[in-house]
């Protein structure tokens, strides 16, 4: 073994490990011999995890944020969260991190040492699940579980706008009949924005719009001006023959580093890639049985994929994919995240205290995607054909396209003997 592993309860012999990489070298779900597993601080659980450069990892914990070296144990900072936080992300340019957390605040902290730098501005949203930040930092967006959007640019925040009634083609549902001796239902109000009544993800567009993937009414991915929050595009996931409920329910999104493609996951186990903007499915598989939390970018040929029990290298030109890990029955994934060169990748299974550190490598036999029906071309509208002259319409003249023997000619449309001059 290159590395001696801390925190490892052998159950199996460590020759017969090195032997074979492949082989469970701990009872830590997913561990293989030469990973470095680090301890997060039993019984934490990491709900994310994000690289602080190439040797250190920054983790969403319980009650904590905090900073591990991950070649020197016992090396890091700790700072006290209010709860849970499940969401870390770098601001670019600062020596800073942003933080979201289930009080639903989202906050600045110091890189160098987890102080508390600001909290950003505002009513409070639900749990929040997903934070997305502008390429110049200037610009921050959260979701929550309860289909909440907040906006701040330049730190202070931005009021948008909500709509005063049910989305266009959709009717307000009317109120239900009391029972006797009760009094009647409320109409129900619609969902902020009238589309989701659950966020999971959101990512800055290319050109400056904010998209959305979550448990919309029709739509797992949704596209909003950003200012207006007009609905400019919306996607529902493809079928599968299956039949799983939840394939249409978007959980996770990232933008190709190029920008022309868009990875979502979904909570069916399925994964879609769409070129941007139009939103074209280019393929669609299906790895897991049950949710996609995470996918990542390895640069433009490769997304990882993380699912309820499993990792998953794929293969952007195909789908094609490779199982990099699996969990112990009673165990799930989480947190996972790809150092800034994408040469080292974190992952963390949940409730073990730990978290894997290894070699961001696919290998092993790349199996095709698999989908079990075909997914349909996109619809063209066929071009209408030229209009004809009066002369030529239909009906105008029965002899059109009445083709009479030699020595004849046609008359009201028959053939009869040519006559003569």
């Amino acid at each position: 073994m290159r590395r001696l592993l801390p925190l490892i309860v052998a159950s199996l012999p460590l020759c017969a490990a090195a032997k074979n990489p492949s082989t469970p070298t701990s009872a830590i779900p997913g561990a293989r011999a030469g990973d470095v597993v680090v301890a997060t601080g039993a019984p934490n659980m990491a709900y994310t995890v994000h690289f602080d450069g190439e040797g250190a990892l920054l983790l969403g914990l319980d009650t904590a944020l905090r900073r591990i070296e991950i070649d020197r144990p016992g090396v890091g900072w700790q700072a006290p969260m209010p709860n849970r936080t499940r969401v870390i992300r770098a601001l670019p340019g600062a020596a800073a991190v942003l933080t979201g957390c289930d009080d639903g605040r989202v906050r600045i902290h110091a890189r160098a040492d987890g102080a508390l730098q600001a909290t950003l501005p505002g009513p409070p949203l639900a749990w929040i699940v997903d934070i997305a930040v502008s390429k110049d930092g200037r610009d921050i967006v959260a979701v929550d579980l309860k289909g909440g959007i907040a906006r701040w640019f330049e730190r202070e925040r931005v009021d948008l706008p909500r709509p005063a009634s049910a989305p266009p083609g959709k009717l307000a549902a009317p109120a239900r009949p009391a029972a006797p001796g009760k009094a009647s239902a409320p109409i129900p109000q619609p969902r902020p924005y009238g589309l989701f009544g659950r966020l999971e993800a959101v990512a800055w567009s290319p050109d400056g719009q904010i998209v959305v993937a979550g448990n919309g009414d029709r739509l797992a991915l949704a596209v909003f001006e950003t200012t207006s929050m007009k609905l400019l595009a919306g996607h529902r996931a493809p079928r599968s023959a299956k039949g799983q409920k939840h394939w249409q329910y978007g959980q996770s999104l990232a933008f190709s580093p190029d920008g022309r493609t868009l990875a979502v996951g979904y909570w069916g186990g399925g994964l879609e890639l769409l070129s941007w903007p139009d939103l074209q499915t280019r393929w669609a598989t299906e790895l897991d049985d049950s949710w996609i939390s995470r996918v990542v970018w390895q640069g433009a040929d490769r997304v990882w994929a993380v699912g309820a029990k499993q990792l998953f290298a794929v293969r952007a030109a195909d789908g094609a994919s490779i199982q990099m890990r699996h969990t112990a029955p009673d165990h799930a994934f989480d947190a996972f995240a790809l150092s800034p060169s994408g040469r080292r990748a974190a992952l963390g299974p949940r409730q073990t205290g730990v978290m894997l550190v290894f070699p961001a490598k696919a290998s092993g036999t790349w199996a095709p995607a698999r989908f079990d029906r075909a997914i349909a071309p996109p619809k063209t509208v066929a071009p209408a054909p030229p209009a004809l002259p009066p002369a030529l319409q239909p009906g105008a003249d029965p002899c059109i396209g009445v083709r009479c023997p030699a020595g004849d000619e046609c008359h009201e449309g028959s053939c009869v003997p040519l006559r003569a001059p």
